[in-house]
């Protein structure tokens, strides 16, 4: 009555795979009545990768048994679907593979999220190794869950202190990484905070004081943190640059090598970049211990649809062509700039 994610087989499958139950879980059949089940762990082999996951055992009749949310999905593979098994609407092949923690699985189906995008099925295998990475990934990849359901797998829940860092080029970046890692630290019970610059200290060193496991900030924030001494980087395992090439554009690569001065060596780092110019490079030789490099290059088909018109004028016809472009129906809103105050 959890509401947890749990694969179901027959008893007589547990029998031939020679599954020892460790427990029992509670569940309700779909006339309402309450069982306890046995629980135990199994492990799976699909498509060469090896996954062990809980298992509840049932009667022959088990796949008419229901948890707190409905068992309604057959695993999409033909391994599970030989053994009869049953999964919360999550394919066996699917962000399962990985052996997240069930917090994680939740989260994501709560926002229906099952299939990993390219950079997810590239990045988190390795991270969950705790190999470093870099990865080539654009916006709208799907690269914050890429590092994210990793760093998660990695926080130890009885350390109170900093265990992982997330750089971000902008606070409006920040913002959006931090609303993806607080719903999963939330479910794991794990403590986060978000730091940037225009905002007052106070707020940001008492969430550290209190015990913030994970942070996401921009580096002028971080490294002013730290060189007040409200925050320490000692304990951190899990480091993540996101958007390098974005922090160097915006001047702040000066302020990246100084932070990771401040991190211990024996750490896991994830860098993801857009594009890979001189600055990363050099990072990734200083910094990374023999990452994996994972590309995920962009299809034409994924690319923006966006069709772009020039148009040609004299100074003093701009003002009435811009007008007859204004007046010529068009959906959505319309966004004018200037190259000048004045202009504008």
């Amino acid at each position: 009555d959890t509401g947890a994610t749990w694969s179901l087989i027959p008893s007589e499958t547990a029998r031939s795979l020679g599954v020892e139950p460790s427990g029992t879980r509670p569940v309700r059949t779909a006339d309402g009545r309450r069982l306890d089940l046995p629980l135990a762990e199994v492990r799976f082999t699909i498509d060469g990768r090896s996954l062990t996951t809980p298992c509840l055992i049932g009667a022959p009749g088990a796949p008419a048994l229901l948890g707190a949310e409905e068992v309604t999905a057959l695993a999409d593979t033909g391994a599970s679907r030989r053994d009869n098994i049953l999964t919360k609407g999550l394919p066996l092949s699917s962000f399962t593979q990985f052996g997240l923690r069930s917090s994680s699985v939740e989260a994501l189906l709560k926002q229906d999220i099952t299939v990993p995008t390219p950079i997810q099925d590239s990045s988190i295998p390795p991270l969950l190794e705790g190999r470093d990475v870099i990865a080539q990934a654009y916006t709208g990849s799907g690269k914050t869950l890429a590092f994210s359901l990793p760093l998660i797998e990695k926080m130890v829940h009885e350390n109170r202190w900093l265990q992982a860092l997330v750089l971000v080029p902008t606070r409006e970046l920040a913002l959006q990484v931090y609303s993806v890692v607080e719903l999963l630290a939330k479910r794991a019970n794990l403590r986060s905070t978000v730091i940037f610059g225009g905002r007052a200290y106070g707020p940001q060193e008492d969430a550290i004081y209190a015990g913030a496991q994970i942070v996401v900030g921009t580096p002028g924030r971080v490294l002013d943190h730290l060189q007040r001494g409200t925050m320490t980087l000692e304990g951190i395992t899990y480091l993540v640059l996101d958007e390098a090439d974005e922090m160097l554009d915006r001047g702040f690569g000066p302020d990246v090598d100084r932070i990771l001065t401040y991190a211990p060596k024996k750490r896991q780092t994830a860098l993801f970049s857009a594009t890979t110019p001189p600055w990363v490079a050099k990072v990734s030789k200083k910094h990374l211990n023999d990452p994996v490099i994972i590309e995920t290059p962009v299809e034409e088909s994924e690319g923006p649809d966006i069709e772009h018109v020039a148009v040609e004028v004299w100074r003093e016809d701009k003002f009435d062509v811009l007008k007859r472009l204004l007046d010529e129906p068009s959906e959505g809103t319309t966004l004018v700039f200037g190259r000048t105050k004045h202009g504008v």
